[in-house]
């Protein structure tokens, strides 16, 4: 279960104004309308769950917390999801995890019984961050390095990108770098994209850093910058975006971002969902565990937003919540979006 520190943890207010920059290019929230604190008046029962899916065409579901804890779904998941799709609903499914491909994830939810998943209603941030290759407009001539994962590496390289780095690059140390260095040609690299790297080294930051200080573009798939177990308390472990802070500070960069962000809250992730799915935003819901990812992510988009808490987040989390953090729902589970028997 990924546990998103907000972005605003990146401390300087100059740090700030660039993540919003990047997160929402060109738009402004208004007409967006932002409540203040939570009111009970939006928590979700059936009959407001019913008028809710009445509204709308499509749902757009987190994974971690929402859909599945570990290895298993969430009691009641399988018969909401159905429920919704009998009632001409289109379900997808937006996710930061970068490690694993949308292929992955189709096999792991056909593995828990939701048969009818295919890859076209899976959004995941490490094919977010590939698309933006496409978009920023690198050459497929370019060699993209990759600091993540096979399945970062493999969703950059499904859209026609030769790729470096990678799991190739685990195990290799100092001692590596001074030959590495001297074999680059920078001409050649047009960019660099870093994911969660759970083998992440310092041969991999010294080339990454290196590409990035010499004028590579540094692409994001996320910004998390630690993640949590459900169910296991006092104990976090750095994210994707404890990784970019290293990759961006050792480049030099201040304050330390990326020139893009691929997953989630951005609205380039926002704009792709949009479009494979051919709905409005004011027709879409956005149900997540993360205020500060899922929520965040639909409000600015201008979505309807639905917070569950059978993730890792509390009603401490929700009545603290401000701003674009606030949801249109809350409800204990996806369950809440079934029909009754």
């Amino acid at each position: 279960m990924v546990k998103a520190v907000p972005w605003r943890s990146f401390g300087s207010n100059r740090a700030v104004r660039v993540l919003k920059a990047l997160i929402y290019p060109r738009r402004s929230n208004a007409g967006i309308s932002f409540s203040l604190p939570w009111s009970k008046r939006r928590e979700l029962d059936s009959q407001s769950a019913q008028k809710l899916i009445s509204s709308v065409e499509a749902f757009v579901f987190d994974l971690d917390g929402v859909i599945w804890i570990g290895d298993s779904l969430i009691d009641g998941v399988k018969k909401a999801l159905s429920d919704l799709r009998s009632a001409g609903k289109s379900i997808s499914f937006a996710t930061n995890n970068s490690m694993r491909t949308r292929a992955q994830v189709v096999a792991r939810l056909k593995s828990m019984g939701l048969d009818w998943v295919q890859e076209a209603n899976v959004f995941n941030a490490g094919n977010a961050a590939a698309r933006l290759l496409e978009s920023k407009g690198i050459s497929k001539d370019k060699e993209i390095y990759v600091v993540g994962e096979a399945g970062l590496l493999d969703e950059v390289s499904a859209r026609g990108y030769r790729t470096s780095g990678g799991p190739a690059d685990t195990g290799k140390s100092l001692d590596d770098v001074p030959a590495a260095l001297e074999r680059i040609d920078l001409d050649s690299i047009g960019a660099v994209v870093r994911g969660l790297d759970q083998h992440f080294n310092y041969y991999k930051l010294a080339i990454a850093s290196y590409l990035v200080r010499n004028g590579c573009p540094l692409y994001a798939s996320n910004m998390d910058l630690y993640f949590g177990k459900i169910g296991v308390s006092k104990q976090q472990f750095p994210a994707a975006g404890s990784i970019l802070m290293a990759v961006a500070s050792a480049s030099g960069r201040q304050p330390p971002v990326p020139d893009a962000l691929g997953g989630k809250p951005s609205l380039e992730f926002a704009n792709q969902v949009r479009q494979s799915l051919g709905c409005p935003y004011g027709k879409m819901v956005m149900v997540g565990d993360r205020l500060d990812m899922d929520i965040e992510f639909g409000n600015s988009a201008g979505m309807q937003t639905l917070f569950v808490l059978s993730g890792e987040m509390t009603r401490a989390d929700l009545q603290s919540a401000r701003g674009p953090l606030v949801p249109d729902y809350v409800a204990e589970s996806v369950a809440l979006l079934g029909f009754e028997s």
